[in-house]
């Protein structure tokens, strides 16, 4: 005995040492994240500071490059008696109209006010940083938050639970937990990512698409059309650049927006509209009228418009995961136990005779549930994944949040791996077990039987036991083990792999089924078949365990 609990020991402590590893990298990379936003938003908060001052500028200039537009402004200042140059740059910018604007705000010649830094007055810059970004600060905060408490109850959880009081009454309710509250922190980085996702992507073109069905519909005439490439990560995508002009009240203007909603495609695709919209071609548009510069060629509807609600997926993730974290456990039992034992009240007719056993989590349900997961996690982490691999280019903001983010890459990772793994798996034998009765008595006897049907063959061997746990929920964190371990049958024939069956009967000193609000004793079926050269099987199914000296009700 000693020997056993040494050994468990010894386990105990080796997963402790892996899962805090693992929890340190993710402690460093949020740490890491967090120094390199502090500083860029401490940056941007000094700029405020710096001295406002008045600039000519010397040109303003659009040029074309291969992602989009990119707009240069030189300009000259004068600071403490001494005149300087300064240099603004917006580069790989899709939308002409918003380059176009600020092309004519600072065109040659003109006046404005730019900031310049007092400690080093040839460091200036015409336009602030939007200061909205500052609070994805607390992000890899939330991070280190979680990685901080994870480890510090994993190796004080113990010492804590032998020192401090029993486990309050199952009668008494219970404020929020620390854990529960982490798990609300990790969620809430659903939450904000969604909203700030839906915002950018699908509520902001929402509202143009539904003003553009009002616009009226101007002539224009297209000056130019070329396709642009852009590298992604893993593969490259293109949209056709379609530059066309218009005038209203006798003013030109000129704009590339095609249509609200609009994404890269395929090289084919962006071909077929720039042969659709060559130079010269007379069209028509449609024009915002409270905004002149603003304008686009299509306003119907289209198939990929639903894609672009894809992030309010997770502000529900989000929202869900806070909302199950936050809510108080509800004293829930679906067999009303006494807290003493004494008896247990139940009518005849609920002791089913014949019962086809379902398994706790289905394969599908499994499988899909997964999928669903991963594609929303690693729907995330592919914005600041995209940054990530950009930061080898530039630094950003956002360049230090991806520096965080790698954990969740490795995460991400893991679980496409996890989804093709329980693909694969939907592929076993799938075994039919039928119990004669249900729910079980103590001393009562029962038979289980199974059938396994098509690929019975491909199964080496079959152990089927019955497991009693016991869960309890602390405060600050949750504790189970298993108690009790029941063997039914263990076989290598093929036989009896195809179809079998076992009668058993629990002792009469078996401990029944028991949920409250902070213990729980649970007991479930398990079939574990060893395949030959596949994936093996683990099916669980719930049982419920009556007490013995249980009271019938008529």
């Amino acid at each position: 005995m000693p020997d056993k609990d040494n050994k468990n020991n010894f386990h105990g402590i080796a997963g402790k040492i892996a899962l805090t590893f693992f929890l340190l990298i993710f402690f460093a990379a949020g740490f890491l994240g967090t120094v390199f936003m502090g500083r860029e938003a401490w940056n941007t908060i000094r700029s405020y500071t710096w001295i406002k001052t008045e600039f000519t500028s010397l040109s303003s200039e659009i040029k074309e490059d291969d992602e989009g537009y990119s707009l240069i402004i030189n300009y000259k200042y004068d600071f403490q008696g001494k005149s300087y140059n300064g240099e603004y740059k917006k580069t790989s910018v899709t939308d002409y109209s918003s380059v176009n604007a600020d092309a004519d705000k600072y065109k040659t010649g003109s006046k404005g006010i730019c900031y310049v830094n007092p400690s080093c007055p040839s460091s200036s810059i015409l336009k602030h940083k939007n200061l909205c970004l500052l609070p994805f600060i607390l992000t890899p905060l939330v991070f280190v938050f979680v990685a901080s408490f994870i480890i510090y109850g994993l190796w004080t959880g113990d010492k804590r639970r032998t020192d401090s009081e029993p486990v309050q009454a199952i009668s008494k309710k219970s404020g929020f937990s620390y854990g529960n509250i982490a798990g609300a922190l990790f969620f809430g980085i659903f939450f904000i990512a969604g909203i700030v996702a839906t915002y950018y992507l699908t509520y902001k073109p929402l509202v143009k698409f539904i003003d553009a069905q009002s616009w009226p519909e101007t002539p224009c005439r297209v000056i130019s059309s070329r396709i642009l490439t852009h590298e992604g990560d893993e593969s490259t995508t293109y949209s056709a650049d379609i530059l066309y002009v218009y005038n209203v009240k006798g003013i030109e203007y000129k704009s590339n927006r095609y249509r609200y909603f609009s994404s890269s495609s395929s090289h084919r695709e962006a071909a077929r509209l720039k042969n659709k919209y060559p130079p010269g071609r007379e069209t028509v548009c449609y024009v915002n009228p409270s905004s002149p510069g603003e304008a686009t060629l299509k306003r119907n509807f289209t198939k990929v418009m639903p894609v672009y609600f894809f992030p309010v997926l997770f502000v529900l993730v989000g929202a869900g995961g806070i909302y199950g974290f936050l809510k108080k456990d509800k004293e829930i039992s679906a067999l009303k136990l006494s807290s003493c034992g004494a008896g247990y009240e139940i009518n005849k007719e609920g002791l089913k005779k014949i019962v086809k056993l379902k398994p706790k989590i289905s394969r599908y349900g499994k499988f899909t549930g997964l999928l669903i997961f991963a594609l929303l996690w690693n729907g995330i982490i592919s914005f600041p994944l995209t940054e990530l691999i950009e930061g080898f280019k530039k630094v950003s903001i956002f360049t230090c949040f991806a520096i965080a983010i790698i954990p969740f890459v490795l995460i991400g990772l893991f679980l496409a791996g996890s989804c093709i793994y329980y693909f694969l798996k939907l592929f076993n034998p799938l075994p039919e077990l039928v119990l004669s009765c249900h729910p079980l008595i103590p001393g009562e006897a029962a038979e289980l039987s199974w059938t396994t049907g098509t690929g019975a063959g491909a199964v080496k061997k079959y152990r089927i036991y019955i497991e009693g746990r016991e869960e309890v929920k602390y405060n600050d964190s949750d504790d189970h083990h298993t108690f009790c371990t029941i063997n039914l049958a263990e076989t290598e024939n093929l036989y009896e792999i195809e179809k079998g069956n076992v009668s058993f009967t629990l002792p009469e000193d078996t401990i029944h089924f028991f949920e409250s609000e902070h213990n729980k004793i649970a007991w479930s079926l398990h079939l574990v078949g060893k395949m030959k050269y596949w994936f093996d099987i683990h099916e669980e199914f719930s049982l419920t365990v009556l007490p013995k000296n249980m009271l019938y009700n008529g």
